[in-house]
């Protein structure tokens, strides 16, 4: 990362205060980038789930885990913008919605030992699945309770994960009616919504990263020792996590 690159080679002298400001906006721009990436890579995704739902096929799953993958190498870089109080992290902020890990699957969908388990299933209590439910059912019940973000919509298409040489083993036909699973339908919309949430707040941490975005201006504003507090704090923390942590 060259702004970070700048404050270090600088050395005990500093850098001057030009030399910090284009430091400070090639940040800015690096992050913006980030989110650029994750955001536009996940676009891809949410067109080749609609596209599967709309007709599911082996090959449509398939494709829609391989950009699965695709969307979160992006992602999981914008980790190092973490950690403190920017857009994606305050008080506001949409990392929950996100990213929240580990989750436990049967909110979601049938578990091993649980055929009707999760707000799918759910007809009686749930009986409309919409964007606003999932946004206010995450992490409702239990930091566990996660009903939205990529983890979710991993368990959408791979199901659970009990195999050392592979991943979960979710057919298609989870997505077919009278396939092998009830509810083809809620599970297909499902996806769907939880991949248009998805693309809903990954904007909205770009949009405030963007030349004459909110957060952006506030960031450039800070003094100078809290920009480099700010970096190297998240640095430090998110090579904790990512070194850590499935993401």
């Amino acid at each position: 990362m060259s702004s970070v690159v700048l404050f270090i080679s600088c050395g005990s002298q500093g850098p001057t205060e030009k030399e910090f400001e284009a430091a400070a906006e090639n940040y800015a721009d690096i992050v913006l980038a980030s989110y650029q990436d994750s955001y536009s890579e996940t676009v891809k995704l949410k067109e080749l789930i609609d596209a599967f739902v709309a007709a599911p096929t082996e090959e449509g799953f398939l494709a829609c885990k391989t950009q699965w993958l695709k969307a979160r190498d992006p992602y999981g870089q914008t980790e190092a913008f973490r950690f403190y109080g920017g857009p994606i992290d305050d008080e506001d902020g949409p990392e929950g919605l996100i990213n929240a890990w580990p989750m436990d699957e049967n909110f979601i969908d049938y578990v091993r030992n649980d055929s009707t388990a999760g707000l799918i299933n759910n007809l009686e209590e749930y009986p409309e699945i919409t964007k606003a439910l999932l946004e206010k059912l995450n992490e409702s019940f239990s930091e566990e309770s996660i009903f939205t973000g990529y983890h979710a919509i991993e368990f959408l298409l791979w199901g659970q994960d009990f195999y050392k040489d592979s991943g979960g083993l979710r057919p298609y036909t989870d997505y077919v009616e009278g396939g092998t699973a009830p509810n083809p339908e809620r599970r297909g919309l499902y996806l769907k919504l939880t991949a248009e949430l998805l693309l809903d707040h990954l904007l909205s941490v770009q949009q405030e990263w963007e030349k004459g975005g909110n957060y952006r201006a506030t960031f450039l504003a800070f003094p100078k020792n809290e920009i480099i507090t700010k970096i190297f704090t998240a640095l430090g923390a998110s090579t904790i996590i990512t070194s850590t942590n499935h993401f």
